[in-house]
């Protein structure tokens, strides 16, 4: 038991530094969205549900953002990087498009671009 012990400081030891003194990241196994966009109505200010969001990477990928359990927010693109065009589309709202919109990553993963829109209804 206790070489188990000192085998598993000396792993967490080697985790958190190099050889030259310096901090060493340690990814986690955590799923992290690209995308988060949260959807709501402008005239009430409420979330809106029933959105349809799509992001579009050239004519390479397309997907419609998931809604969250959080009303009015959509996640997509998990763990992946690009350059994304988003259409939000609700019957009885204007449809909005967007610029291109950037994901980044980093060593371990995506970084999320949080995005909000309010719809106009019609």
């Amino acid at each position: 038991m206790r070489l188990l012990f000192i085998v598993c400081c000396l792993f967490l030891a080697s985790c958190s530094s190099d050889d030259g003194g310096e901090s060493v990241e340690v990814c986690t196994t955590e799923l992290v969205f690209g995308l988060r966009v949260v959807v709501t109505d402008a005239t009430s200010g409420n979330p809106l549900s029933g959105v349809t969001v799509t992001a579009r990477e050239g004519d390479t990928f397309t997907e419609v953002l998931a809604e969250s359990e959080a009303a009015g927010v959509y996640l997509g693109a998990a763990e992946r990087a690009g350059a994304y065009t988003i259409v939000i589309e609700l019957e009885g709202f204007q449809t909005v498009v967007t610029e291109t919109i950037f994901v980044e990553e980093d060593e371990c993963h995506v970084i999320t671009q949080s995005l909000s829109f309010t719809l106009e209804a019609l």
